[in-house]
């Protein structure tokens, strides 16, 4: 997860991006939450037992049921192929969203 949300922070930097949605960043705001609000707990979750409490009422399009497939939405301002990330950021047209398993 830690891989997925530096994408996710990369990819927020760019002119052509309104936003993203990932697990790793439903996880941040899920800590900050069962911790009454403080944001000095805003950062990825590090355990097990916490990563089952956020993923059991996280979206099921953010991650598969065996948990080998995280998925990274990114919102754009539109979706012609002038703005998009794929197209300033990377020559080869690689797939953004396949980070390998660590």
């Amino acid at each position: 997860m830690v891989r997925l949300d530096a994408l996710a922070t990369e990819l927020r930097q760019l002119p052509g991006v309104v936003g993203t949605n990932s697990l790793a960043g439903l996880s941040k705001f899920a800590v900050v939450g069962m911790n009454e609000g403080n944001p000095k707990w805003y950062d990825l979750v590090r355990t097990q037992s916490m990563l089952n409490a956020v993923t059991y009422r996280a979206p099921r399009e953010l991650f598969n049921e065996s948990c080998d497939l995280l998925s990274l939405i990114v919102y754009l301002k539109d979706h012609r192929a002038s703005t998009s990330p794929r197209s300033s950021i990377m020559s080869p047209p690689l797939p953004l969203a396949v980070i390998p398993r660590m």
